[in-house]
């Protein structure tokens, strides 16, 4: 919980500071399903660049939807390393529009 809690508190950060982001809070699981509002597939290999693995969503689709979406694990990250994630993950999305 509290891992989930510090990944909602860094996204409410990136959405106050500009960024088109949304998602629902989950009530259970490891990961959240974010939509960047862009290219998941794009940004998910600027993210990497900067040593952040997430998966784009469409990977989880056969048909493709959730091309906008990302899915961010959290369960074998601690929260100093979900608060330096997010910010690179925000870098790349600024890098990427």
């Amino acid at each position: 919980e509290e891992r989930m809690g510090t990944l909602l508190a860094c996204l409410e950060k990136g959405k106050a500071a500009g960024l088109p982001l949304s998602w629902t809070a989950p009530s259970g699981g490891m990961a959240v399903w974010l939509d960047t509002g862009s290219d998941s597939v794009k940004t998910a290999q600027l993210a990497l660049k900067r040593g952040i693995f997430v998966h784009p969503g469409a990977d989880f689709r056969l048909d493709g939807k959730f091309d906008t979406h990302l899915r961010l694990g959290f369960a074998n990250q601690s929260a100093a390393e979900i608060k330096q994630g997010t910010g690179l993950l925000f870098e790349a999305l600024r890098s990427g529009s």
